[in-house]
């Protein structure tokens, strides 16, 4: 943790792996490519990424419960893949996972958004959450 990447075989492998085929969107859950003060630890997947889906056309969805890191995330993707959707979702990490887990073993369930704001209905909110 903390520790900038290292451009190695294994590294690139993975990358290539993970970004194989076309997706129809990107999501991006709680990964900033640990930006610190300066620059980014995590450079060596941020330039792969880069490279990959440079003028991507589908929807990049970036999911940050903090709303900083949220608005920063939005704006260095915009810019640094040229997507032209890149879409901010506010979203608590405890409700997430439970509308998650709801919807993989549910699939009669509408969505994983529509259970989500379900979850935050019925419980007043994320703070109540079980």
């Amino acid at each position: 943790m903390c520790v900038p990447e290292e451009n190695n075989r294994v590294l690139v492998d993975r990358l290539v792996e993970a970004t194989n085929g076309s997706p129809p969107f990107i999501a991006i859950v709680g990964y900033s490519f640990a930006k610190n003060d300066l620059s980014y630890h995590d450079n060596v997947s941020l330039e792969f990424f880069r490279e990959r889906f440079r003028d991507y056309r589908g929807e990049v969805f970036v999911f940050e419960p903090d709303a900083n890191n949220l608005q920063n995330m939005t704006t260095m993707l915009a810019d640094t893949f040229r997507a032209r959707k890149v879409i901010g979702v506010n979203t608590f990490w405890n409700v997430l996972a439970h509308a998650y887990l709801r919807t993989v073993n549910a699939p009669e369930v509408r969505s994983i958004n529509w259970t989500y704001q379900k979850l935050l209905d019925d419980h007043r909110g994320p703070r109540s959450f079980p």
